[in-house]
């Protein structure tokens, strides 16, 4: 008897210490889901408020930078956040292309005093935004593939490409002929200002004519074709459904045209031009000499946008563009001589430029007032 009873009483013993692992266990388990799910649910917040409050201030990089911190702010305090609660800091790193927001909260533990000697935590959650609309502008020259120069060239200005660039013939560029692989020059008479291998890789901005064509003032059904006369742009946005082709036609007036097909120029003119022509599936081809796409007060330009696979396209001679080139899916093609483009040529694919006398002079002035849509901010980090 006394035997059993000495067995019941440690039996007994044993129980009790299971009953308070398993409390431990158990008041652990609820730790985990009440303050682990408090904490989880608290930081999802605060990453989607310091996203948010990111991509706000990025939008008005580079040049506005205390307006890019005020407008974090103002996101953080419309979630209940303290500017105590917000760092923001811009320029990131070096980069006045990038804003930071870093947002924290003290979030109260129910069980953490009991488990962990602590009443609450801090829970942090971080952002990083860019805008980098216009650097690819900034260039005379930018092709996110290979840049190919054949005959004699002058580049009044910089020329990038993300992959490769080639030089063959009699080249002038009085910046930087740069690239993130290999530049290779073969040729006489070349005078290059600075030639850079090893370039830091700049992002392609990819545009989109999606928001210009649903605030469409005219739509038109099928294939737009002027012969000679005047177009006068009268300010709206032209949504041609088939091609659009302009045979001898001066254009005057401000205003957009975006064509699901081809649009063409043969021999065309544009005086006092400020807008944007693009095709949106297909290529812009610019044929005959003389064609200018250009602004004859000096100040006014244009954006073309050849939206295809084909890209832009120039044949013959002596064409002039006052404005940018923008090809956000194919290639820039020069074929002839004595093209000449003042402001910027920017093209997804290589970005090729045949024959003898052509000249692309950066100009800061048009590019800033024909881009045609600014870049999106977006989340890096």
């Amino acid at each position: 008897m006394v035997k059993l009873l000495k067995k019941m009483q440690e039996e007994k013993g044993a129980v009790l210490v299971l009953v308070a692992v398993s409390l431990v266990a158990i008041l652990g388990f609820l730790a985990l889901v009440s303050d682990g799910g408090l904490l989880y649910a608290t930081r999802s917040k605060l990453q989607n408020v310091a996203d948010a409050a990111a991509l706000a201030g990025a939008c008005h990089l580079p040049d506005e930078p205390q307006k890019a911190r005020e407008a974090a702010l103002e996101i953080a305090r419309a979630n209940g956040l303290q500017d105590s609660q917000v760092e923001v800091q811009t320029p990131y790193k070096g980069d006045d292309l990038r804003i930071m927001v870093r947002c924290t909260q003290d979030v109260p533990l129910a069980f953490g005093n009991l488990m962990i000697g602590r009443q609450q935590r801090q829970v942090a959650a971080r952002a990083v935004a860019t805008v980098a609309a216009n650097r690819v502008f900034d260039y005379a020259l930018f092709s996110d593939h290979n840049i190919r120069l054949n005959g004699s060239q002058y580049v009044e200005g910089s020329a990038h490409s993300n992959r490769d660039a080639i030089a063959n013939g009699a080249q002038e560029i009085t910046g930087r002929l740069e690239a993130v692989g290999r530049v290779w020059t073969n040729g006489h008479n070349q005078k290059i200002g600075e030639i850079v291998e090893g370039a830091p890789h700049i992002p392609f901005p990819q545009y989109s004519l999606d928001d210009l064509a649903k605030r469409a003032t005219k739509t038109i059904e099928g294939d737009l074709l002027y012969n000679g006369g005047t177009v006068v742009l009268d300010g709206g946005i032209w949504h041609v459904k088939g091609q659009v082709v302009f045979n001898g036609v001066t254009i005057t007036g401000t205003g957009t045209i975006i064509a699901e097909g081809d649009v063409i120029f043969n021999g065309a003119r544009l005086t006092s031009c400020l807008g944007t022509i693009a095709s949106r599936e297909g290529s812009v081809i610019i044929n005959g000499n003389k064609g200018d796409v250009r602004a004859t007060d000096g100040e006014s330009g244009l954006a073309i946008w050849g939206g295809g696979s084909g890209g832009i396209i120039f044949n013959g001679g002596k064409a002039r563009v006052d404005g940018i080139l923008y090809a956000p899916q194919g290639t820039v093609v020069f074929n002839g001589s004595d093209h000449k483009v003042y402001g910027s040529v920017v093209a997804k694919g290589v970005l090729i430029i045949n024959g003898s006398g052509q000249q692309f002079i950066h100009n800061s002035d048009l590019v800033d007032k024909v881009v045609p849509i600014k870049d999106q901010p977006r989340l890096v980090e």
